[in-house]
């Protein structure tokens, strides 16, 4: 009774305070936050009306070819090739730079849209091989290989030649290319000659390099680096709250026009090509109704609540003074609160490794953007 009087008496009431205080602080994060229930209950009623809308198109799909016919339309006037040897000279060609400077939302919806039409259509593979050059450029690579790949299967000449884009090495590629050539590919012939024997053996040992020296310790988190990396996403998605956290900074950090200062012109390019600065929006909008980053977000708030309480309870059975006992109860909460903050600055430190890698290993940093983008894609 004596450590009671002495400041216990004091200290209890500035605890239980302390904990009155974080708890309003979790319940007005309940209530108030974007993430709330309440604003989850609109975008529930708005998502039973989606998945109602879907199954009607399902339904339509499979009884109404004019379906089919819209789909193929969609794909003909978003990524047909001028020199696809299936084309039909009536449909318009797209360049290049119309389907880079589609956004990556639309690129997912149609990918998921059209893909089962296209799949369907085995005597006409020129649809898969035109999804897959919609996927291409926003680096949706692993998307675009499987649907090269598929295409080129069912006869495409010109998902040959693109499947040589993605080689990892230049035998790969040359094959790749004369079955494009042998298709009637005509751009393919010219890819061959720019190959070269030379460049042949330049590129297949900048290949082997790349795969045998990918090292993310230059990277402060390099656990989440090499996630993206490897398009494997067991990592970020087993902290979904302080994942979200890194990601969210990344993205944002990516979009800073800082960050072009650390890069030459090339560089400079490159960056804008690979990265989508409509991504961090996606990602945002996509976090705001999801339901488990909201459960660990109040998981992690209360996990701090609990750390301050033990902080607490063992400050009232020591012989600590006020101010310690103070520290003991309010230094586990304060640190525990500090790790999204930490993490996202690491990200912000990761963007610009990110961004340098573009000009030192371009493969790598290719990798990584494509896997954000599929993670960002894939969020849910």
């Amino acid at each position: 009774m004596t450590r009671l009087k002495k400041w216990n008496w004091p200290a209890l009431l500035l605890g239980l305070a302390f904990v009155f205080v974080v708890s309003a602080w979790v319940s007005i994060e309940l209530d108030f936050n974007p993430f709330s229930n309440s604003s989850r209950l609109v975008d529930d009623e708005y998502e039973e009306e989606l998945d109602d809308q879907s199954d009607d198109e399902l339904v339509f799909a499979d009884d109404d070819s004019d379906w089919v016919e819209l789909a193929k339309a969609t794909m003909d006037e978003l990524a047909a090739h001028e020199d696809d040897p299936q084309k039909p000279t009536n449909v318009p060609s797209v360049p290049d730079e119309d389907i880079s400077a589609m956004s990556l939302t639309d690129v997912a919806e149609i990918l998921e849209a059209c893909k089962p039409v296209a799949m369907q259509l085995e005597d006409e593979p020129r649809y898969l091989f035109q999804l897959g050059r919609t996927a291409m450029p926003h680096c949706l690579d692993d998307e675009a290989t499987g649907l090269f790949t598929e295409a080129a299967s069912r006869g495409s000449a010109a998902a040959y030649g693109h499947l040589a884009l993605l080689a990892d090495t230049a035998e790969e590629a040359v094959s790749h290319l004369q079955n494009a050539i042998n298709g009637g590919f005509e751009p393919a012939k010219k890819w061959v000659e720019e190959l070269g024997e030379g460049v042949t053996e330049e590129v297949a040992a900048d290949s082997i390099a790349s795969r045998s020296e990918v090292d993310f310790s230059i990277f402060r988190r390099p656990d989440l680096m090499k996630s993206l990396h490897d398009h494997e996403f067991s990592v970020l998605n087993s902290d979904r709250y302080l994942s979200h956290a890194y990601v969210t900074s990344l993205l944002n950090q990516l979009n800073d026009n800082t960050l072009l200062f650390f890069l030459d012109d090339e560089a400079q390019a490159e960056l804008l090509r690979l990265h989508d600065r409509a991504a961090a929006k996606i990602f945002a909008a996509k976090a705001a109704t999801d339901t488990e980053l909201i459960k660990d977000k109040v998981v992690f708030a209360l996990d701090a609540v609990s750390e301050a309480a033990s902080g607490f309870e063992k400050a009232a059975q020591s012989n600590a003074d006020l101010e310690q006992g103070f520290r003991q109860t309010v230094s586990p909460f304060m640190v525990r609160m500090a790790e999204p903050e930490a993490i996202a600055e690491q990200a912000k430190q990761d963007a610009i490794q990110l961004a340098k890698l573009i000009s030192t290993r371009p493969k790598m940093a290719k990798k990584i953007f494509s896997g954000l983008r599929r993670f960002v894609v894939e969020y849910h």
